[in-house]
């Protein structure tokens, strides 16, 4: 099943210096998308923490343009303001009628289909947040609500079919009341933009957002605070040297040289990266593309398919994604989850050195299967946490490490992988994949104390792989 990348040298290696997030479209009401292939190199650990997350790319800018973007471009930033908001927005009553289906429910299927459903719709909401202009408690609020919700839905979901408890009951009905009020604020505001509100002068100081009184919380058991854990992060991947804005601009003509394309450049950001910002015009796309001040390095893109016929196939689309990567200098790149969805391909890469699987540098790549280009880009993991990393013989071997594997499983794959920690920093670890009953699981051996870290089982639903 899976693809092999020096296997035989990936059982003498350790990590010897250890290091140290799908958006549904609410105007169009897209259906659920088509999975194009089901890649053997799984995801693993790290699709836990950005599960789903792959095509948020190419959707917005991953981190949003602050609002001191230039004038000129206001109009078409608030337009990327507004899109966000709206998705959000149908995140929210998404997530609500949900809520409402899993309080009413009484079969165990309904209650899992419902619980998937709510856990989808705050990944999105997660990454729409982002994508809106930072800053202000009722923003960080909201933040730390969904999260906690994700991370709760996420719990009861690995129950595994088990009934919910009537204090679960309780908690859901009172997250049920908390959703009605995100509703309700997120409606006004709505409604406000029809009036012609501005996110980009009045968002967030004008939004109410959830109450910040802790008693009106409703009581929620989650692994931990993902939003604290994300910042202050140090950036490892990028050098302290800082480009110039000209330097930068031919850093862009040189990515784009065989579009011909015409780049305008739109202002800087200053948020957890600084970056110069533009908008890049190809014959097929309108892209907004953003570079980080330090190292020159190419953050983002943002654009959107083109409305036609699909002319390249999954296999096609995944090497134009590690040829893209590759000639902006990031080298041993390889796939390790794709999937398609209205004419687009997702693709994750991260690099595999030495047969390590480096889940951490992750990259997504986002191509348009009709003109065959890159239109969505997303590199944040990567500049967070590549790192020179220098390997040393494994205390275990893998052997040792499927010993401490439970013998119901039947193991089809496994391999050596860095993996994140969910309280931060990383580790050099054992993946093993294999089914048990109907159902396929990724299970995880620190491959240092021969400790099973992590069990997680993964669910194919309409959108692509969840992994719980």
């Amino acid at each position: 099943m899976r693809k092999d990348y020096g296997e035989d040298e990936a059982t003498e290696t350790i990590v010897k210096t250890p290091a140290r997030s799908t958006v549904k479209d609410g105007a169009k009401k897209h259906t659920a998308g088509k999975k194009i292939n089901k890649n053997n190199y799984k995801m693993g650990y790290f699709i836990a923490v950005c599960v789903l997350s792959v095509t948020a790319i190419g959707i917005g800018l991953g981190w949003g343009l602050s609002s001191g973007t230039a004038k000129a471009n206001a109009s078409a930033l608030e337009g990327l303001y507004q899109n966000a908001f709206y998705e959000l927005s149908d995140n929210v009553n998404a997530m609500e009628a949900e809520v409402g289906k899993l309080l009413l429910t009484a079969n165990a299927e309904g209650r899992q289909q419902a619980l998937l459903d709510i856990k989808q719709q705050s990944d999105r909401a997660q990454v729409n947040l982002g994508r809106l202009p930072a800053g202000g408690d009722a923003i960080r609020q909201t933040a730390k609500f969904i999260n906690q919700l994700n991370d709760y839905v996420t719990g009861l979901l690995n129950y595994d079919g088990e009934a919910i408890t009537e204090e679960q009951l309780d908690n859901l009905g009172g997250i049920y009341k908390y959703i009605e009020v995100m509703r309700e604020e997120f409606n006004d505001v709505a409604y406000k933009i029809t009036q012609g509100y501005s996110i980009t002068d009045n968002f967030p100081a004008n939004f109410a957002g959830l109450s910040t009184e802790e008693e009106d919380e409703p009581v929620m058991i989650y692994r931990g605070p993902l939003s604290a854990q994300l910042t202050g992060r140090e950036i490892k991947g990028l050098s302290k040297t800082e480009a110039s804005e000209g330097d930068a601009r031919d850093f862009v003509k040189d990515i784009f040289k065989a579009a011909n394309a015409d780049i305008e450049y739109l202002g800087e950001t200053n948020g957890r990266f600084k970056t110069y910002d533009y908008k890049v015009k190809t014959k097929d796309h309108e892209l907004y593309v953003q570079v980080a001040k330090r190292s020159k390095f190419l953050l983002s893109i943002s654009g959107n398919v083109t409305d036609g016929e699909n002319k390249i196939s999954a296999e096609q689309a995944k090497q134009k994604a590690l040829e893209f990567v590759d000639n902006l200098g990031i080298k041993d790149m390889h796939c390790v989850h794709e999937e398609g969805s209205h004419g687009a391909a997702y693709i994750n890469l991260v690099p595999v050195l030495s047969g390590v699987v480096i889940y951490p540098d992750l990259i997504k790549v986002k191509v348009d299967l009709s003109s065959g280009d890159v239109v969505g880009y997303e590199a944040q993991d990567y500049a967070y946490n590549h790192t020179e990393r220098k390997f040393d013989k494994a205390k275990y071997t893998e052997k040792q490490a499927r010993s401490r594997i439970s013998s119901k499983i039947d193991i089809k794959n496994s391999r050596l992988c860095i993996i994140p920690l969910e309280f931060g920093g990383e580790t050099l670890a054992y993946e093993f994949e294999g089914d048990y009953g109907n159902g396929h699981y990724l299970i995880y051996t620190d491959a240092g104390s021969n400790e099973q870290l992590k069990v997680m089982k993964v669910i194919v639903t309409g959108e692509g792989e969840l992994v719980l």
